[in-house]
């Protein structure tokens, strides 16, 4: 759900909300190298609400910002079936989170626009609860990106490179995490 809010020609303020919901995880469960049966968990997403403001600074160059606080703490606990250990319940006591981010487009022609942008993330995984299972860390993302539309056609291309903080943990271990993603998206109007 979005409302917007026009206070001035060049310049929108968004309100968001995407509800929270429940993935379903399953599949074959191995310990120390061997079958141990089946496999199940649910991971609950948060319930997030965004507050944005965007400004159209020139005809081709627009800036935005966005805020939003996500829910996780909807994972305090996670029901787990794992083969031969049975049924067990794990302690999360994941933490709700807030995620900055700015972004900017820029019109090259009428057919091609570059696209670039940073965000913070909180993780909202605390160190005496995180496990190799789902490693995470606070992280900086920088991402760029390419549009290309011919008519009706258009081609987006972006990258993102995220920088996850170093984290200790007792007795899990040390994390070192970096990512790439890369999208490529069709679409076509009609």
């Amino acid at each position: 759900m979005g409302l917007t809010w026009l206070p001035a020609d060049n310049q929108r303020i968004i309100f968001t909300y995407r509800s929270g919901f429940d993935v379903d995880y399953e599949g074959d469960f191995e310990l120390a190298g061997a079958s141990a049966g089946d496999f199940e968990t649910t991971v609950k997403y948060p319930n997030t609400f965004g507050l944005g403001y965007g400004i159209q600074l020139t005809d081709d160059i627009q800036i935005e910002a966005l805020v939003e606080w996500l829910q996780w703490s909807v994972n305090k606990t996670q029901g787990l079936e794992a083969g031969l250990l049975g049924a067990l319940e794990i302690e999360n006591d994941w933490d709700d989170t807030v995620t900055v981010g700015v972004g900017g487009s820029w019109n090259i022609s009428d057919t091609l626009i570059a696209r670039a942008g940073y965000a913070f993330i909180q993780t909202p995984i605390p160190d005496a609860t995180i496990t190799p299972l789902l490693p995470d860390a606070d992280r900086h993302a920088i991402s760029f990106g390419l549009g290309y539309a011919l008519g009706s056609h258009v081609i987006d291309v972006a990258y993102t490179f995220s920088i996850y903080d170093d984290r200790d943990s007792t007795p899990s271990g040390a994390y070192d995490i970096d990512s790439n993603l890369v999208g490529l998206t069709y679409s076509l109007a009609f």
